[in-house]
């Protein structure tokens, strides 16, 4: 993955490590708050609920508010995506 400031991150593993890993790094999402498939969104959810630390990166914050667990809760993402992380998800 390439940052739009050119930061290059590479993962190597991919959406499978959710099961296994301990900490889970979501990178920007490039969706923004649209459409995290059901799977991802459940697979974060039970990772959560499991008691993993889950880290989002940016934009990756809408994957992690898609899957629920930061309702009722303070998140920060960047400037660009803060007026669309609030009207997407007006209980974070």
């Amino acid at each position: 993955m390439r940052s739009m400031g050119g930061l290059v991150i590479t993962a190597p593993h991919g959406r499978g490590a959710i099961d296994w890993a301990d900490t889970i790094i979501v990178p920007g999402w490039s969706e923004g708050a649209n459409e995290v498939p059901q799977q991802l969104r459940n697979k974060i959810a039970k990772a959560h609920q499991s008691g993993k630390r889950l880290i989002s990166i940016c934009s990756g914050v809408f994957v992690l508010a898609a899957a629920g667990i930061l309702d009722n809760r303070r998140a920060a993402t960047h400037w660009r995506y803060v007026e669309q992380l609030q009207a997407s998800y007006p209980a974070i």
